[in-house]
């Protein structure tokens, strides 16, 4: 089999257009054992391969068509000096189907629920390979609090033919995309590979029997039923990343690191300097001498990639916080702190200036509408300046700053708590009130 690698071509119509002259071999070996553990994310398991101690964590999301085992060049010398986590999407590798395929909705709770149910914690830097990158980067959407750092390893946006021309996925409304996707009954799968071709004959031959099992059970078991929710899921995904990317560091400082192969086009060129404007923090390296697997036919920069953004952070405990930043300390908590929602609108801001060892400040919440979980959906109506109560009475212990805010009428005062939970990251619960089981999560922004 030819392995066609299209990191901007829709998967769904990449596979209905393969063509694979090889036979069809059926998958009778037996299953390979799982190198990690199957965790429960409710009423099914996914896959979770993690090694090595020490964070923030390493989090490696595969592509499209990829599996755990991709990271096999990678994973281990990460594990040397980190903790580093590759695991298996629905219906991919090890783990049980899901519900969907491949939508960032699933795999953003799914990944979310297996490193939480496995006992890791976050802070996470996460890598993206290919379509991994919109996962991590959804993600990272969805839990700003939990990350510390993003790797895109070649990843791009990714397009859908339209009238005979292929356009960016966010520029299209939903009912475009599903005139222009063909009926999953029209599409056939491709024939299973039988034999390991480059770039995966550089992993090891034990890796390469398992990836070859794992592609042909992949194959095999593909419903393409799954396929219009699933394009419809990257359609609207890759359109609010847009919107949010129009802001410049609209990561606010998030280190990031994009990993580009040497041939590239001048359309895909320009994606990936758009993807440096997303944080100041972020530089590009380009992969001499690789294709599309850079994890595989340059292990060494995504290893490099990893270990530059690593070691700007002080490794830490299981709560995220390195050891000299726990305690008292109120200067810990000076700076300024937002709340975002998922349309990326800011609706809490705390602002604490530190003052004769005294915080000081202010704090300012909008209308926003959520869900039950406490989540933040969208912002009604941002935060104002001239509606901030002034913070009083503030006391910190343990990592958490207790203070008062605007009087009731009844004479009692709102009260708050903002919990540091990794660097830059903390929460703030309003006590007292239905939300207060669900703390939302605030960014340390300056």
């Amino acid at each position: 089999m030819t392995r066609s690698v299209t990191p901007r071509a829709i998967f769904l119509f990449a596979f209905a257009f393969l063509q694979l002259a090889t036979p069809h071999v059926s998958g009778n070996q037996s299953a390979p054992v799982p190198p990690g553990t199957l965790v429960d994310v409710g009423g099914r398991k996914l896959h979770l391969y993690c090694t090595g101690k020490g964070g923030p964590s390493v989090i490696l999301e595969a592509g499209a068509d990829s599996f755990s085992v991709d990271w096999a060049l990678v994973q281990p010398k990460i594990a040397k000096t980190r903790r580093v986590c590759s695991y298996d999407r629905a219906d991919y590798g090890w783990s049980d189907p899901g519900p969907e395929w491949d939508t960032v909705e699933q795999v953003a709770h799914d990944l979310e629920t297996a490193l939480r149910n496995a006992g890791e914690h976050p802070p996470y830097l996460l890598v993206g390979q290919s379509m991994g990158g919109l996962f991590v980067r959804w993600y990272q959407h969805e839990h700003p609090d939990q990350v510390a750092g993003m790797v895109l390893v070649d990843t791009y946006e990714t397009t859908a033919p339209v009238n005979g021309k292929q356009v960016p996925l966010y520029t299209l409304t939903k009912e475009q995309l599903q005139t222009n996707l063909p009926p999953p009954s029209s599409l056939k799968k491709p024939r299973v590979p039988t034999e390991v071709h480059p770039p995966f004959d550089k992993v090891p031959p034990d890796v390469q029997k398992t990836h070859l099992w794992l592609e042909r059970h992949f194959f095999e078991t593909l419903d393409f039923n799954k396929g219009p929710a699933m394009m419809e899921s990257w359609r609207s995904a890759f359109s609010i990343l847009h919107q949010t990317s129009l802001k410049q560091d609209s990561l606010n400082g998030l280190p990031l690191v994009i990993l580009t192969r040497e041939n590239i086009n001048e359309d895909e060129r320009e994606q990936q300097n758009d993807l440096l404007h997303l944080s100041s923090g972020a530089k590009q390296t380009i992969a001499v001498h690789s294709g599309h697997f850079i994890q595989i036919e340059r292990p060494d920069l995504v290893v490099g990639s990893i270990d530059e953004i690593l070691s700007t952070q002080p490794a830490q405990d299981k709560t995220g916080l390195a050891a000299k930043e726990k305690g008292d300390s109120p200067e810990k908590f000076a700076g300024t702190w937002e709340g975002k929602c998922q349309d990326g609108a800011t609706f809490v801001v705390v602002g604490l200036q530190l003052k004769e060892a005294q915080l000081e400040g202010t704090v300012s919440i909008g209308n926003m509408q959520g869900d039950n979980t406490g989540a933040c959906l969208m912002v009604l109506a941002p935060p104002v300046p001239e509606h901030a109560q002034k913070i009083s009475e503030p006391v910190v212990k343990q990592n958490v700053l207790s203070f008062e805010g605007s009087k009731h009428p009844d004479g009692s005062f709102a009260r708050f708590e903002l919990k540091r939970t990794g660097i830059n990251k903390a929460e703030l619960r309003l006590l007292g009130t239905p939300v207060a089981d669900h703390p939302w999560q605030l960014v340390k922004v300056q």
